[in-house]
């Protein structure tokens, strides 16, 4: 799982530098696309889980579970700098990212977009369907 994490980061990288404009600045941009793209993930996971765990039949420790996330949805934050410290941590600490570039070929800047506009739509088009599936009747709360 990680070398995947490892060959989208080394893609993202390799769009934000061969583009002329974000020549400059692809830390950043590399770093603030990635870190969206896994935000939309881990909310979208905190949705479903809360949506299918927490009921009264589910065993304890799940709903503890699930509740322990509604106390992290509320504070907002927790998630993103969690996010911010592992992208970090694993790519740019000490100058990671060089030895990755290296190690995992890119795919044009393909593999990154792919897994961005995914991780960042595809939740959007979930609960649309699913508020949409709510108001015709289709799905009770």
């Amino acid at each position: 799982m990680l070398k995947l994490y490892y060959k989208i980061w080394v893609d993202l990288i390799y769009k934000f530098k061969a583009n002329a404009i974000t020549e400059g600045i692809w830390k950043m941009y590399s770093f603030v696309a990635m870190s969206l793209a896994m935000y939309m993930n881990i909310l979208l996971f905190a949705v479903i889980f809360e949506r299918l765990v927490k009921n009264n039949n589910s065993p304890l420790f799940l709903r503890i579970a699930a509740n322990f996330l509604d106390t992290l949805d509320e504070l907002g934050f927790v998630y993103p700098l969690m996010i911010i410290v592992i992208n970090y941590l694993l790519i740019f600490y000490s100058h990671r990212y060089e030895k990755l570039i290296v190690k995992y070929k890119h795919h044009n800047g393909k593999l990154g977009s792919i897994y961005f506009y995914i991780s960042v739509f595809l939740p959007i088009v979930i609960l649309y369907v699913a508020g949409f599936a709510f108001k015709m009747g289709w799905i009770k709360s």
